[in-house]
């Protein structure tokens, strides 16, 4: 496979990889705290920036180096993923009782600043694309040539997430953006919450029993 074949396969596989589950319940813990639906697209890209450039940066070493990740190791990494998601899982919720107690029907007081948000999808995009570098490294060494076509297939596939990403975050984000009852948009909070920390626990069980 060579040429521009080989791009727009990494960049559809991009399309695909972004809405796998762990990704997107992960992403949807940020962008429920907010209405504003450029910040929820901005969240998305954001996520995608990171997740590519954890992919490029520890892709193109272990490329070089001639080395491969341990199956033990990058099921850890995998781990800490589902312990990541646990994490926000549980932050959504506790941020919905703070909420609750709050009584505050201001909306700019209750959804989270914007850069605050932006660094949390930016450390997202890093740790998921850390957990997924060992399978985008066998992809890429089964499919590329050199090291610059190595690069620019884990570029593309890193594009393809971006666009895919930020697709999801819009439509997660457009129910919070048009609905102004504060209350069904806590609801909404601690759904995803509840719902981040049972796959969260779903996720690292099934990992350890493997």
């Amino acid at each position: 496979m060579n040429g521009t074949p080989i791009f727009i396969f990494a960049f559809l596989l991009g399309l695909k990889h972004a809405i796998e589950p762990d990704h997107i319940i992960s992403v949807s813990n940020i962008v429920g705290a907010t209405k504003n639906i450029k910040r929820a697209a901005m969240v998305g890209i954001i996520w995608g920036i990171g997740h590519t450039a954890t992919l490029l940066i520890v892709g193109m070493i272990t490329i070089m180096l001639k080395e491969e990740i341990p199956n033990n190791l990058a099921t850890l990494l995998e781990i800490g993923v589902g312990i990541m998601i646990i994490f926000l899982g549980m932050k959504t919720i506790l941020s919905y009782k703070k909420k609750l107690h709050s009584h505050s029907h201001n909306n700019d007081g209750i959804y989270g600043c914007g850069i605050i948000d932006y660094i949390k999808s930016l450390s997202i995009g890093f740790i998921h694309g850390l957990a997924g570098s060992a399978a985008m490294i066998f992809l890429t060494v089964s499919t590329a040539n050199s090291y610059l076509e190595g690069g620019l297939f884990i570029g593309a596939f890193g594009l393809g997430t971006i666009v895919s990403m930020l697709l999801c975050t819009l439509i997660i984000g457009i129910p919070f953006a048009i609905n102004n009852n504060v209350n069904i948009n806590k609801f909404m909070n601690l759904s995803i919450g509840i719902f981040s920390l049972g796959f969260g626990f779903y996720y690292v069980y099934s990992l350890i029993n493997i």
